[in-house]
C-alpha cells in the first residue's frame, strides 16, 4: 500500500509515507464494494485569455514547469475554451469585423498556450460568455430572435476553425451562466429559448456540417439544477452532458437526482474557482479545502468530469478587465510561478481519474473510493481542527491530521 499526505501546515506536499496501525477509532468508515456510483472520467482546467497573458510572461523554465505540473503530473485530460473574449481577457472581443468571421484575436490570446498543449491527449469544452453584442438587444441582454440562424452559423464557424486548426471541441456550451446578468460579457437565455435554440438550430447545424461536438446543457449552478434539466432536456444523440458551477453552493442532493434521472448524460463540473485574497500560503488552505470538498461531494453525487477556472493567473488574480479577481491553483510571480495548496490538493483528486466511484459512509471525514482493476485508491480529507483516528475495514486503518488530505493506494 502506498501512501501520500498533503500537510500544508507542516510542509508535506503529497508526501509518500505509510500507515499506522492503531487500535481506536474516533470513525469507522464503510466502503461498498459492490455499490458502484459512477465512473470519474478526470480533471483539467479553462485556458482563457488570462491564462496566455502570464504564460507569455514567463521565463522558458517556467512555462515548460507549467505545463509538466498540469499536462504530466496531474494528467489533465479535459480543457474549456471561451468562445470570444470572457472576463478574463485584457480586452472585450467577439468574432465579426464586419460582415465576416475574424478570429484573429485568439492568435493573440488563446494560440500561444494552445499551442503547448495540443499534442496532449485532451478533450475539449468550448463556451460563449456572450454573443455578438450587435445581435443582442442592448438593455434587456438577450439574443435576438431575427439573429439565432446567424448565431448557430456563427458558432459552427468557431468549431470549423478550430477543427482545421487541429482541435476537436467535444462539448460545445451555447452559453455560459445563461441565467445571470454580469457586468462583464453575458447573455441571458431563458430554459424554452435555450431549448428552441439548441433544438432548431445548433443540432441540425451539427449534422449537416458533420460536427463531432455534442451539446453540454445548462453551464450554471447547481441550484434549481433538476428543474431547469427537466424543462431543457429533449433526447438528442448530440445532446451528451450537463455543465455546472459551484458558486451558489454545493446542493449534492440535487446533482444526486439529476444523475440518477439522466444517467445517460455526463455530469461536468465546467467551472470553479475560489475569491480573491492575497497569496498566503497556509491562509490558501482553506480555499484548498473548498475544492476538495466540492469535488470529493460532487464525485460522491454522479459527477464524471471536473474542469477548474484559470490555469494561471497573476498575483493580483487577473488580469481581468472588470477587476473580478480570484484565485488559480498557479499563480504567476514575475517569470515565475507559485504552486499553491490547491494545486497540491487536486494533486489527490488527479489519482482517481478514469475510476469506478464506490458508495462510502463517514461521518467525520470526506472520502472518494474507487478502483479499477482491482487496485483500490482512497482519497480522505480531514478538514477539522483535531486529529482522527479512522478505520477503513480490511483496507486502512491510520491517523489523518488535522487540515490534511491523504490519499492510499492499495
Amino acid at each position: 500500500m502506498k501512501k501520500y499526505v498533503t500537510d500544508i501546515n507542516n510542509k508535506r506536499y503529497f508526501e509518500e509515507d505509510y500507515a499506522h496501525s492503531i487500535n481506536t477509532y474516533d470513525e469507522n468508515v464503510k466502503v461498498y464494494k459492490s455499490k458502484t456510483i459512477s465512473f470519474f472520467s478526470g480533471i483539467g482546467g479553462a485556458l482563457t485569455q488570462a491564462s496566455t497573458v502570464n504564460y507569455k510572461l514567463l521565463s522558458s523554465y517556467s512555462k515548460n514547469k507549467l505545463i509538466n505540473l498540469y499536462f504530466k503530473d496531474l494528467k489533465y485530460r479535459y480543457i474549456r475554451l471561451p468562445i470570444g473574449s470572457c472576463d478574463f481577457s485584457p480586452v472585450t472581443y467577439d468574432y465579426l469585423k464586419g460582415f465576416k468571421f475574424d478570429i484573429n484575436k485568439d492568435n493573440e490570446y488563446i494560440i500561444p498556450l494552445l499551442d503547448e498543449i495540443k499534442d496532449f491527449k485532451i478533450s475539449y469544452i468550448a463556451s460563449p460568455w456572450s454573443p455578438p453584442k450587435r445581435w443582442k438587444y442592448p438593455i434587456i441582454n438577450r439574443l435576438r430572435r431575427t439573429c439565432y440562424r446567424r448565431y448557430a452559423k456563427y458558432l459552427i464557424k468557431y468549431l470549423d476553425y478550430y477543427n482545421k486548426y487541429g482541435i476537436n471541441i467535444d462539448f460545445l456550451s451555447i452559453q455560459n451562466e445563461p441565467y445571470a446578468y454580469q457586468k462583464w460579457e453575458s447573455c441571458l437565455w431563458s430554459t424554452r429559448r435555450q431549448k428552441l435554440f439548441i433544438n432548431k438550430y445548433m443540432i441540425p447545424y451539427l449534422n449537416k456540417n458533420n460536427m463531432n461536438a455534442s451539446i453540454m446543457l445548462h453551464d450554471h449552478n447547481k441550484k434549481d439544477l433538476l428543474k431547469k434539466i427537466d424543462k431543457l432536456y429533449e433526447p438528442n444523440n448530440k445532446i451528451s452532458s450537463i455543465g455546472f458551477h459551484w458558486y451558489d453552493g454545493s446542493y449534492f442532493d440535487e446533482l444526486n437526482k439529476v444523475h440518477n434521472k439522466y444517467p445517460n448524460l455526463l455530469l461536468i463540473e465546467s467551472e470553479m474557482s475560489c475569491g480573491y485574497s492575497p497569496y498566503v500560503e497556509k491562509e490558501w488552505i482553506k480555499d484548498a479545502e473548498l475544492y476538495a470538498n466540492e469535488i470529493i461531494g460532487n464525485i460522491n453525487s454522479g459527477m464524471n468530469i471536473f474542469v477548474d477556472w484559470n490555469l494561471l493567473l497573476d498575483e493580483q488574480g487577473g488580469p481581468n478587465h472588470k477587476n473580478n479577481f480570484v484565485k488559480a491553483p498557479i499563480i504567476r510571480k514575475d517569470e515565475d510561478i507559485i504552486v499553491t495548496p490547491i494545486y497540491h490538493y487536486l494533486k489527490h483528486i488527479s489519482l482517481h481519474q478514469e475510476q469506478l466511484v464506490h458508495q462510502i459512509s463517514s461521518d467525520k471525514l470526506k472520502i472518494i473510493a474507487t478502483n479499477k482493476d482491482d487496485k483500490y485508491i482512497i482519497t480522505v480529507l480531514n478538514d477539522s481542527d483535531e486529529d482522527i483516528n479512522f478505520n477503513i475495514k480490511n483496507m486502512v486503518k491510520d491517523t489523518i491530521n488535522k487540515h490534511t488530505i491523504i490519499t492510499y493506494v492499495i
